[in-house]
């Protein structure tokens, strides 16, 4: 696992929904995240995340259709892209909204659906 403040994690997440750039520096690539977060694995299940079964680009999961079922609606939208970690740590980055959702707990599974719960009020309050 990795370990980080939670403003270190924030900027990260903030680094990646601005295409690789932090303070007006460049840190990765725009082609490196647009493949992070392009769809890198095939169609059958075992290349579904098992928490939302989104597939995968490298190192986050990613919503492929506006509305799924189950826990995949929580995301926004298609497009989004997020990591969660096994404590319910999570970050949800909405391309479309222009935000990065942030939910640090340390509720092991138990708490997988809060985070989302956490983003569809946050995706609420977005005024366009």
């Amino acid at each position: 696992g990795l370990h980080g403040t939670t403003y270190g994690f924030y900027r990260f997440a903030q680094m990646m929904l601005n295409k690789g750039e932090l303070d007006g520096v460049r840190i990765l690539s725009r082609q490196a995240v647009k493949l992070m977060t392009t769809i890198q694995v095939g169609e059958g299940p075992e290349f579904r995340n098992f928490f939302t079964n989104n597939r995968w680009g490298y190192c986050v999961d990613i919503q492929e259709k506006e509305k799924m079922n189950a826990l995949n609606d929580w995301y926004g939208g298609k497009g989004c892209y997020s990591w969660r970690g096994f404590w319910s740590t999570l970050w949800i980055n909405d391309p479309t909204d222009d935000t990065v959702v942030m939910f640090m707990s340390q509720i092991p599974r138990a708490g997988l659906s809060w985070g989302y719960k956490v983003k569809n009020a946050a995706s609420a309050a977005v005024i366009d």
